[in-house]
């Protein structure tokens, strides 16, 4: 809202030519910069009192707006507070399930982790809380539905949502046993995201982060 607000008030001063806007990612914020060109672009900002409602409103979303004019372009820049990505962890002893939904997620703002052995799935639960859990039920290694017992026994992953997927026609015992979402193999992409958007944590906004 604020940067469309933003927009339209540049754009709607007389003699405005060209908007160019640039984005610049720096670890906890992305700074984008809106370069406002046309023979307007020297007023002050204090003298265009719409400027400083959009400063107001975008203080209560926790983003910066400032605003300064160079040789007759208007520079506008606003601070936004990056979100870190939603930690996924992929409890699956096939490499290739794991590179499939890093395939499907790419851009969607996760992170996602695999244990190399599938035992160590509950240390890495512990150490790194992910916000959305994928489960095979078949390994080698480990007895799926009592590695689903222990997620939801251990502490830090007590409420974490957790998506099985497995060849294993065990639905509803694996929901019985705790699971969110249940998937038979083989997916598809479209699958995947829908699963994932339904139990999407909900993201803090930055002003309830500010808020304490």
């Amino acid at each position: 809202h604020v940067l469309l607000g933003l927009i339209q008030q540049e754009a709607g001063h007389p003699g405005a030519a060209k908007l160019c806007l640039q984005g610049n990612p720096t670890g906890s914020s992305v700074t984008l910069r809106v370069r406002v060109e046309g023979t307007w672009g020297g007023r002050a900002p204090e003298a265009l009192p719409e400027f400083a409602a959009l400063q107001e409103l975008a203080a209560t979303q926790g983003v910066s707006l400032e605003r300064h004019s160079e040789e007759g372009v208007a520079i506008v820049a606003l601070d936004l507070p990056a979100l870190a990505p939603l930690i996924v962890l992929v409890i699956d002893d096939n490499p290739d399930f794991y590179h499939f939904l890093c395939r499907c997620l790419s851009g969607r703002g996760y992170s996602l982790i695999r244990p190399e052995h599938p035992p160590d799935a509950l240390r890495l639960a512990r150490e790194h809380k992910p916000d959305l859990i994928t489960l095979d039920l078949m390994m080698p290694q480990v007895e799926g539905l009592t590695m689903l017992q222990r997620l939801r026994t251990q502490r830090e992953t007590r409420s974490t949502p957790i998506i099985v997927c497995t060849v294993l026609a065990e639905r509803e015992l694996a929901l019985s046993l705790g699971a969110d979402y249940f998937l038979a193999k083989p997916v598809t992409e479209e699958a995947i995201i829908a699963a994932f958007e339904a139990l999407q944590p909900r993201r803090p906004s930055p002003r309830s982060v500010s808020d304490g």
